[in-house]
């Protein structure tokens, strides 16, 4: 990712940068949390968590979207201590959704790891029922003690699971259509997903602002959402999961699914013809949905611009990889 892009922004509106970077210090106070959350466990000496300290532009990039949801949880007003108990709820979350994840695809990602048991979907079920202990317990503190807002996150985590359930292509008899998959997968795995990390201070605060956020995220999880299948169109087909670009191609273009050699049509340098318009249209939309969910966020209080926008969807563009797909979709969006 090109530091111009960052250092533009921080120039442009000093408000918004400011927020990012007391986020990032309260990152810093979250991490120091969860590891003494560990440390009352008597195995703690297996914990280990990735990477070492690191500095505000590379947890810019690597942790966007939590800094994100930390720096509206500020302007909000929720500051100080009960901000990093806010934190760790999402820090916990992050960590139940990626171990799950790693159970399914069989990986080790996440940001919080165990050195034993080695097998993996032990070791994997293990930290998530940590992370859920410690989730529990910080939202005790912060006022559930009837447990209302965990029964909530747990229904809102359910609806995930349900969404990511229905992407097997088996369970369908036709290739799901765009609009299927829009209402039935990415508003649970791209827009609830994303809203995860502020149900529990929009249900404890009852803050009218964090409402209006929070539908600014969702718009902006759905965008990004519709951009992971653009970029994993090929990996979806092979495995035959229900992609949203895929459906385009198959159900709005006519392509049949057989005949689509989407390795050469998107490494080609020079894409043209009926399927560069289909990037083009396609690349468009999740942009203008992107910035209709930074407007919501304006709407409620947060400072960012149409213009502050359109640069961090370019640095989230270019954090994915994508920045052919940017120069595609945001040029023909200027004509």
């Amino acid at each position: 990712m090109s530091k111009v892009d960052i250092g533009k922004l921080m120039i442009g509106n000093i408000r918004l940068t400011m927020l990012f970077k007391d986020s990032y210090l309260d990152l810093l106070k979250i991490e120091k949390d969860m590891k003494a959350e560990v440390k009352k466990l008597d195995f703690s000496k297996e914990f280990y968590f990735s990477g070492k300290k690191i500095e505000f532009l590379e947890s810019f990039k690597q942790n966007f979207f939590t800094l994100l949801v930390l720096s509206i949880l500020k302007q909000s007003g929720i500051k100080d201590r009960k901000l990093v108990e806010y934190g760790k709820v999402i820090y916990c979350l992050r960590t139940i959704i990626t171990c799950t994840d790693n159970i399914i695809d069989n990986e080790n990602k996440g940001v919080l790891f165990l050195k034993t048991p080695k097998n993996p979907v032990v070791n994997n079920v293990l930290l998530l029922m940590v992370c859920q202990n410690i989730l529990i317990n910080t939202l005790n503190n912060l006022g559930d003690d009837k447990g209302e807002v965990a029964r909530v996150i747990l229904e809102k985590i359910h609806r995930v699971a349900e969404s990511e359930g229905l992407r097997d292509e088996g369970l369908y008899r036709e290739y799901p259509s765009p609009q299927e998959i829009v209402e039935k997968i990415h508003r649970g795995i791209g827009g609830e997903l994303l809203q995860l990390s502020l149900w529990a201070p929009m249900e404890i605060e009852k803050s009218a602002s964090l409402e209006k956020f929070n539908r600014g995220l969702h718009d902006i999880g759905m965008a990004l959402q519709g951009l992971d299948d653009l970029s994993d169109m090929e990996e979806d087909l092979d495995a035959e999961k229900v992609n949203l670009g895929v459906s385009h191609l198959i159900n709005t273009l006519s392509f049949e699914k057989n005949s689509l050699k989407l390795k050469f049509w998107i490494s080609d340098e020079n894409i043209s013809g009926e399927f560069r318009s289909f990037l083009s249209r396609y690349t468009k939309e999740c942009i203008e949905k992107s910035l209709e969910g930074f407007e919501k966020l304006e709407e409620g209080g947060y400072p960012v611009s149409r213009e502050d926008a359109t640069i961090l969807m370019r640095i989230l563009f270019k954090l994915r990889g994508l920045e052919k797909l940017w120069d595609i979709g945001y040029e023909d969006r200027q004509k």
